[in-house]
């Protein structure tokens, strides 16, 4: 639960100390702009070394080929897992291993950049994103793209040369509009920074890792999604969706459409059922 509420972001490449001095060292995107969770990326940084271990070990036996699954939290860290290994091959596992990702329903873990260059290293098919219509869990984080967050050349970062062809009045409208609207976005991810950043680490992380120093966290708070979507759209199946969640009473009402009964139904429904 420490890593879900810590949902600013820090660089894609880098190094994260731990506890007792041990630093973890990581790649997951060949770009500067890349950003990532930093709640997932201290999960990734916990289950790392035991990752590499057991690969090792079992390509001792032959054994060179993988599936990565991950359900939830397990999606979004599925992701950095996969990108993780991928700039480690031919380092520290064998550069003939392969892997393929199955992120079932996956919170976004990084930024457009990471995006783009995961689903770079995975194309051909090599990582599915299965996510139900209904479930909240896919959406997250919570998400403010701001007028920096475009590719370099843009309508907004080619703003003058829009207002050549204004007349006086239309561009003080025009530079008003523009300008309510940048501060309106800069100042929701100001507030995401400052709450999911720096407060929570002091009452998530300070408190249950006593040694985990905090990290630099980015300004970026555009979250994107990454992977070949899987839609399982519970809208074509309502009547039968409703139907199957009633017989299971024990899932809270919060996660009644995320939790393993809604995807392995609609999932059968869709794809296995004749």
């Amino acid at each position: 639960m420490v890593g879900e509420f810590s949902c600013c972001k820090v660089p894609a490449k880098g190094s994260i100390r731990l506890e007792d001095n041990n630093i973890f060292i990581y790649k997951l995107a060949e770009s500067d702009n890349a950003v990532v969770h930093a709640g997932w990326l201290t999960g990734l940084a916990y289950l790392s070394e035991s990752v590499i271990l057991k690969i090792n070990t079992m390509y001792s036996q032959g054994i060179k080929e993988y599936i990565i699954i991950g359900h939830s939290q397990g999606g979004a860290i599925s992701y950095l897992l996969t990108s993780y290994l991928n700039y480690l091959s031919g380092e520290r596992i064998p550069v003939d291993v392969k892997f393929k990702t199955y992120s079932s329903a996956p919170p976004k873990p990084g930024n457009m950049e990471y995006a783009y260059d995961y689903d770079f290293i995975t194309r051909g098919g090599w990582s599915l994103r299965v996510y139900n219509s209904e479930d909240w869990v896919p959406e997250t984080p919570i998400s403010v793209q701001t007028l920096n967050d475009f590719a370099e050349i843009n309508p907004y970062s080619e703003i003058d040369s829009m207002l050549v062809k204004m007349n006086f009045i239309d561009k003080i409208l025009f530079e008003y509009i523009v300008g309510r609207l940048k501060n309106s976005l800069t100042d929701s991810r100001d507030i995401l920074v400052e709450y999911f950043g720096n407060e929570t680490f002091k009452y998530s992380f300070a408190k249950h890792l006593n040694d985990f120093p905090k990290p630099l966290f980015t300004d970026d708070s555009y979250y994107y999604p990454r992977g070949v979507p899987v839609v399982l759209l519970a809208e074509r199946y309502k009547i039968q969706y409703k139907k199957a969640l009633e017989t299971e009473t024990q899932i809270p009402l919060l996660f009644k459409n995320h939790l393993v009964l809604p995807y392995y139904f609609l999932l059968n429904e869709i794809y296995f059922k004749p």
